[in-house]
C-alpha cells in the first residue's frame, strides 16, 4: 500500500492512499483521495515503476476518474489552475480474478465528487471627455459535481483464439450549484446609473 499526506498555508491539505491485495489470480485494488489545492484526483504517473506503476495506471484509467501523467510529487494529484477553489473527493474499488480455467472477471467502481466555489470581484473605471463611468461587478458561484463509475467484465475462453465477453457499464452523473452575481454603474459624482442582481 502507499499513503501521502501534506498541508500547507491558507487551510490547503491534500491526501491519497492506494491498498492493493494479491491471492494467487485474485486482485483487489483500492484507492481514495481528498483535496483542496485544485489538483486532479488521481495520478499515480509517480507510483512506481514496472509492474506496480503500470497495474496502478490501468487500474485509474479503467475507472475513468484519472488523467494520467507523471512528475515528481505528483504521485496524489498535479496542481490545478481552474477558478475558484475545489474540494475533490474520490473513491475507488478494482477487482480481478479466475472463476475457473475459462472463466475471468473484472470490474471496478468509483465515486467522485468536486465542489468548487468562485468568487470574483471587478472594478472597471470608463473615463469619457465629460464624465467617468465606474462599472462594479461581484459574483459568488458553487458548483457540485458527483460522478459514479461502475463497469464489470467476465470473458469466457472457447479456445485459445475465440472468446465471449459480457461486460455491462453505468455512469451516473450529478450536477448542482448556485450563482449570484450583482453590479453597480456608478457616476463621477458617485449617483447609481444602473445597477441589478442575479440569482
Amino acid at each position: 500500500g502507499n499513503i501521502s499526506a501534506g498541508a500547507g498555508t491558507e487551510g490547503r491539505y491534500q491526501g491519497g492512499f492506494s491498498l492493493n491485495m494479491f491471492n494467487n489470480n485474485q486482485q483487489i485494488s483500492i484507492i481514495g483521495n481528498i483535496n483542496n489545492t485544485n489538483a486532479s484526483t488521481f495520478n499515480f504517473g509517480t507510483m512506481g515503476g514496472g509492474a506496480m506503476g503500470n497495474m496502478m495506471g490501468g487500474m485509474v484509467r479503467s475507472m475513468g476518474i484519472g488523467r494520467g501523467g507523471a512528475g515528481v510529487g505528483a504521485a496524489f494529484g498535479n496542481f490545478g489552475n481552474n477558478d475558484g477553489i475545489s474540494l475533490s473527493k474520490s473513491l475507488g474499488i478494482n477487482f480481478r480474478d479466475d472463476w475457473g480455467p475459462k472463466i475471468s472477471a473484472y470490474g471496478s467502481y468509483s465515486i467522485s465528487e468536486r465542489n468548487t466555489r468562485t468568487l470574483n470581484n471587478t472594478t472597471q473605471q470608463n473615463i469619457f471627455q465629460n464624465n467617468t463611468i465606474t462599472n462594479i461587478q461581484n459574483s459568488n458561484d458553487y458548483n457540485i459535481n458527483t460522478n459514479h463509475r461502475f463497469s464489470f467484465n467476465v470473458e469466457y475462453k472457447l479456445d485459445s483464439f475465440n472468446y465471449i465477453k459480457f461486460s455491462p457499464s453505468i455512469n451516473y452523473r450529478i450536477t448542482d450549484g448556485e450563482n449570484f452575481s450583482a453590479f453597480s454603474f456608478l457616476r463621477n459624482n458617485g449617483s447609481k446609473a444602473n445597477e441589478g442582481t442575479t440569482s
